[in-house]
């Protein structure tokens, strides 16, 4: 009785091919990433056991380690939102607010100082405005709580 092996080594060849293909494309898109992007490895922006909430209306942050910026943009509807409330509690670091409005930075306040909510009147601003809400941490550890809902 005999029996013949098929020693073909056609599967192998097109295996590695792929796998060297894969490599080479992932290699392709990490470049052309830093390309677009130059300032992704400049900025200084690190975050250490972080968890971010971002619902309709609420952002919620805890960290335990924050150097960098975060952002978040709500545009002004039918006079909606008419105030920002904020409440933070900043165990270690310095914590800041800023509140961009059309591109101009508007106010900005230290979450250090913060003993209770702080309410941010945005009832003045017109129609389809954009604000843009910004966290600044400097070795901060803490959490952070926005609420803008009417």
């Amino acid at each position: 009785m005999i029996t013949s092996k098929n020693n073909s080594k056609k599967p192998l060849i097109f295996a590695l091919t792929c796998v060297v293909l894969t490599f080479i494309l992932m290699i392709f898109i990490s470049v052309a990433s830093i390309y677009l992007q130059p300032e992704m490895f400049s900025s200084k922006n690190i975050s250490v056991v972080k968890n971010e909430t971002r619902l309709p209306g609420v952002w919620k942050l805890s960290f335990w380690y924050f150097d960098g910026e975060k952002s978040r943009a709500i545009v002004v509807k039918n006079g909606t939102p008419s105030a920002l409330n904020v409440s933070a509690t900043v165990e270690k670091g310095a914590l800041e607010m800023g509140v961009s409005v059309d591109g101009k930075e508007e106010k900005r306040i230290s979450l250090n100082d913060i003993d209770s909510n702080y309410v941010w009147d945005l009832s003045h601003y017109s129609e389809n405005s954009r604000i843009v809400l910004r966290l600044y941490g400097d070795a901060a550890k803490g959490k952070v709580n926005v609420n803008w809902n009417d």
